[in-house]
């Protein structure tokens, strides 16, 4: 009985111990199954659709999904620049094009014409380049709109959207 005991507690200690492993092997290797490529192509099928529904990326339930896809330091840039621009500075002073496609153009418009479908499929992302804990990609859209050089960093483990220039610069 005292066998039977001891047995049976040290087949218990090795079920909880494989358990933790497992959950903590699950949670580890999430953020290595989302590519670079990956994380562009969501964010960007997320922008579209927010933009096309005229929600406010930087507000609200919207702002927590932009958090997942861009990094903190991006977030504090734009946060910096829009209290600028609400302060009356000077536009030369100010980032004045898209923080995400570097555009004048602003975002897709539900009004002009556009199709969100349109927007969706012409989304492309080029071969990633890594560096470290840096990656850098081209995405594209629609014709008219300019290609734009995405770096990425990794924060937390996650790749997040770190700075967006113009492709030509």
């Amino acid at each position: 009985m005292k066998l039977l005991n001891m047995v049976l507690f040290c087949a218990l200690i090795v079920a909880l111990c494989s358990t933790s492993l497992a959950a903590q092997h699950s949670t580890a290797s999430t953020p290595a199954l989302r590519s670079p490529e990956i994380v562009l192509k969501e964010f960007y099928k997320w922008y579209v659709h927010v933009n096309f529904h005229e929600t406010d990326p930087f507000k609200g339930k919207a702002r927590v999904t932009l958090q997942k896809y861009v990094s903190a330091r991006y977030i504090r840039f734009i946060d910096r620049n829009e209290r600028l621009v609400k302060n009356g500075r000077d536009p030369a002073d100010v980032w004045d094009s898209d923080y995400f496609l570097d555009t004048q153009d602003g975002t897709p418009d539900p009004n002009s014409g556009e199709k969100e479908g349109d927007w969706l499929k012409s989304i492309s992302v080029s071969k990633v380049a890594l560096k470290g804990r840096t990656a850098t990609a081209i995405v594209t859209f629609l014709d008219g709109y300019p290609k734009v050089k995405v770096s990425l960093l990794k924060e937390g483990g996650v790749w997040k959207i770190d700075r967006v220039k113009d492709a030509r610069e």
